[in-house]
């Protein structure tokens, strides 16, 4: 029988991703949209105000990577109306300590901890937003020689809290 490769042919491939996932990475983005309700400053006349707030940022980075963390504020037509970090301003979280070989694993994540405070101008855009998206992108350190091990258990944790001067009106 002749075997022929024509328009209609097809072929079909199978990938599987096995972990621990071995090389380096630059600006490995991870995401997730949450939803956000400050109920103060509210547009539509909440009687509790805050004349300024400290945003206070905790942060557990478990990959053998270096983060970069965001947090956009969005209204309701998805349309961003304030990020935390402007221009230069970033947010930067060293990679953990990591293990020998021939495992490379993270032996405990790093933490940070920021404090960022924030005018009534800010907290006002905030109060009109209904969801925020945190991301963390994801570089190796170093010039691009660091090999690191990915592994299914690795994580990024960012916790938000925060403290208001408050009044009523």
């Amino acid at each position: 029988a002749n075997s022929f490769i024509t328009d209609s042919s097809t072929l079909n491939i199978e990938v599987k991703v096995e972990l621990p996932l071995y090389g380096r990475g630059n600006y490995v983005v991870l995401g997730d949209t949450v939803p956000f309700n400050m109920d103060i400053n509210e547009p539509s006349g909440s009687p509790i105000n805050a004349s300024e707030a400290t945003l206070v940022i905790n942060t557990y980075n478990g990959f053998p990577l270096e983060a970069i963390i965001q947090i956009a504020f969005l209204d309701s037509s998805n349309s961003i109306i304030d990020s935390l970090f402007s221009g230069d301003q970033k947010e930067v979280i060293e990679a953990p300590i990591i293990g020998g070989s021939p495992d490379f694993k993270v032996l405990a994540p790093s933490h940070k901890m920021t404090e960022i405070t924030v005018n009534k101008d800010r907290l006002d855009q905030w109060a009109k937003a209904d969801r925020i998206i945190i991301t963390g992108s994801l570089s190796t350190s170093g010039q691009d020689t660091d090999l690191v091990k990915i592994y299914a258990g690795y994580s990024l944790e960012i916790k938000l809290a925060a403290r208001a001067k408050l009044f009523l009106e």
